[in-house]
């Protein structure tokens, strides 16, 4: 019988911090079109499936702090996408036609599939290119005389800032407190609810745990 009651009191307080969770959401975001919505789903899914498929290829994460190679100027992902989207598309289909549809005879010819399909991937992940959109730190962009804010870089452009004194950015116009909910002291930032939603596979996303057809939770900017 306890048991059963702190297993109950457990539920209560766990629908409780989705429910609040969804209203503040909702306080602090105006209330997108159907089509932004869809879209935003659409980005969700997407970005799930890239980090599933293609994850050692997908080298930073949104609230990472990031420099360019040659220009030197750090800056926030924001957001980022495999350039070809279909790739991951191509690749679930062909993962759920090789592994579940087909029947196999004998053992061997399982292992000799999945060889075949890792090997697509593997091609897959070789070829596709990821682009990042990041917030500039606005100092960096004074001193290398860019009138550029906003910027989208490929991956192999960029390296991660490992020295935590240089993580802490400022991004122009405060930027950053339009997409991020905070600076952790460990040296990252933490994305607001509506990024958490978009890339919840991201290593610095929050717990959003809101049905994907409840959209109106998760609308704004």
């Amino acid at each position: 019988g306890d048991v059963d009651n702190v297993d109950g009191e457990h539920n209560a307080i766990h629908q409780k911090e989705r429910i609040s969770l969804a209203f503040d959401a909702i306080k602090s975001c105006n209330q997108l079109s159907s089509t932004e919505l869809d879209n935003r789903a659409k980005k969700r899914q997407q970005s799930i499936d890239a980090r599933e498929i293609m994850s050692p290829v997908i080298n930073y994460h949104v609230g990472q702090i990031v420099q360019h190679k040659l220009n030197k100027w750090r800056g926030v992902v924001v957001g980022w996408n495999v350039e070809d989207d279909n790739r991951i598309e191509e690749a679930n289909q062909n993962r759920l036609t090789s592994l579940t549809t087909k029947q196999y005879p004998l053992k061997s010819e399982v292992r000799k599939d999945e060889r075949v399909l890792g090997d697509y991937l593997t091609k897959e992940k070789k070829d596709s290119k990821v682009k990042y959109t990041l917030l500039l730190d606005k100092n960096d962009a004074t001193i290398m005389h860019t009138s550029k804010y906003v910027s989208l870089e490929l991956q192999d452009d960029l390296i991660a800032v490992e020295d935590p004194f240089l993580r802490r950015i400022h991004s122009h116009s405060n930027l950053i407190s339009k997409y991020f909910d905070r600076f952790d002291v460990k040296g990252y930032f933490v994305p607001n609810k509506i990024l958490s939603y978009v890339y919840p596979s991201d290593r610095f996303s929050g717990s959003v745990e809101a049905s994907n057809e409840d959209p109106i939770a998760f609308s704004g900017k």
